[in-house]
C-alpha cells in the first residue's frame, strides 16, 4: 500500500463535505479536517498540496477555500489510486497493453461496420452504437472494465430479438472480442501484477 492510498483512506475518516455548509459546528469540523490532512501528508511525505493550514479566526471564505482544494486534491488521489482504493473495480477490468488496445480497437471497428450496415430502426442501433463508443472508451484507458463488453453484446442480442437483420456477424464478433478479454483477465490473474501480456491471441488478430 503506497503513500497515497494511506493519505487518502486516513484522511477520508475526517471528511467534511460541502453540503454541511452553514450547519452549526461547520468551520471547525473544516478545519480539523484541513488540518489533519496538512499533518498526514507531512508524515507521508505527500508534496504539493494545494493548500495549507487553516484557522477558525481566518473567516468563512478562507476556510471553504482552503476546502475546495482539498477536496480538488482528494479526487486527484483517489483517481491516480483508483484500482488500489476499490479493488472490486480491479477484480472486473483487465489491463491491456499498447498491442492489445490495437487489435481489440481494430475489431471494435469491425463491430460498428456491421452495425451501421445491418437492417433495423434507429432506435436499436442508437443504443449499440452508443455500447461500442464506451466500450472503446474502456479499451483505451489504463484498464478496461470488462462489463463493457457484456453491455454492447446485450445491446446487439436484444437488436436482434427485436427484428433487427444481418447483425449475426457482429454477435460473433463481440464473442470473439470476449473470449479474448477473458484470456487476458486469467493471465492477470496468474501473474498477480501488472504482466507484460502475451501475443493477442487469434480472437483478434485475424481481424487485421
Amino acid at each position: 500500500m503506497n503513500s497515497e492510498v494511506i493519505f487518502y483512506q486516513k484522511v477520508n475518516e475526517r471528511r467534511v463535505n460541502f453540503s454541511e455548509v452553514g450547519r452549526a459546528g461547520f468551520n471547525a469540523r473544516a478545519v480539523l479536517y484541513i488540518n489533519a490532512a496538512c499533518s498526514y501528508a507531512k508524515v507521508l511525505n505527500i508534496p504539493d498540496l494545494p493548500f495549507e493550514p487553516v484557522q477558525l479566526s481566518d473567516g468563512d471564505d478562507a476556510i471553504q477555500e482552503a476546502l475546495f482544494k482539498l477536496e480538488g486534491f482528494m479526487d486527484k488521489v483517489k483517481a491516480e489510486n483508483l484500482f488500489d482504493l476499490e479493488p472490486n473495480l480491479r477484480e472486473a477490468s483487465v489491463y491491456l497493453d499498447q498491442e492489445w488496445k490495437s487489435h481489440a480497437t481494430t475489431l471494435v471497428s469491425h463491430i460498428r461496420e456491421v452495425v451501421t450496415r445491418a437492417t433495423m430502426a434507429d432506435d436499436l442501433r442508437e443504443p449499440i452504437l452508443r455500447s461500442l463508443n464506451q466500450l472503446q472508451s474502456e479499451i483505451d484507458r489504463n484498464r478496461t472494465r470488462l462489463e463493457r463488453v457484456s453491455d454492447a453484446w446485450l445491446q446487439i442480442t436484444s437488436a436482434i430479438g427485436n427484428g433487427a437483420e444481418n447483425l449475426e456477424p457482429a454477435v460473433k464478433l463481440i464473442e470473439r472480442l470476449s473470449k479474448a478479454m477473458g484470456k487476458a483477465k486469467r493471465h492477470e490473474i496468474e501473474a498477480e501484477k501488472h504482466p507484460q501480456l502475451p501475443p493477442p491471441p487469434d480472437e483478434l488478430k485475424d481481424e487485421q
